[in-house]
């Protein structure tokens, strides 16, 4: 039989293959091990000393956040990642429905783009949700010129 080899003993491949073999069960000790609780893992990093790594939440404290923050931008990518998915839209519509999204979290673009949505379904529960006011901005900007006198 005639084994690769880079110029050496064919059994010397073998012999490290072998070698090998014997060391691979002893790499998966760690595998086997039981989760870390947070505390432990904190403990258990290693970072540069300029650094340092503090554990702030963690379960069981944290099973049922009730409240998060997020910045506008992260707002509006999620809202436009909803109204751009045909199959996301109505996850969008019912949050809006049950009050779990603020119709004020919608800027005009994005209710318009409800508002003339292309499936009737979806216009007509945007406008049931959002109004007329909120679709015909020239009127809306118009009645706000009139009221203030500057026409």
């Amino acid at each position: 039989m005639n084994l690769p080899s880079r110029g050496g003993h064919p059994l010397t491949s073998i012999w490290i293959l072998g070698v090998f073999l014997l060391l691979l069960p002893g790499c998966s000790r760690h595998q086997d091990a039981a989760p870390r609780s947070p505390r432990e893992s904190l403990q258990s990093m290693q970072v540069h000393p300029d650094f340092r790594v503090e554990l702030f939440a963690s379960e069981p404290d944290v099973v049922d956040p009730v409240e998060m923050a997020y910045p506008v931008r992260t707002r509006f990518q999620v809202l436009d990642l909803l109204l751009d998915r045909k199959e996301r839209l109505g996850l969008l519509l019912e949050a809006l429905e049950s009050g779990a999204i603020e119709v004020g979290a919608l800027d005009w673009a994005r209710k318009e783009k409800l508002l003339s949505h292309p499936d009737p379904g979806v216009a007509a529960r945007a406008a049931e949700l959002l109004g007329e006011a909120g679709r015909d901005r020239e009127r809306a900007v118009q009645a706000y010129l009139q009221g203030a006198n500057l026409q």
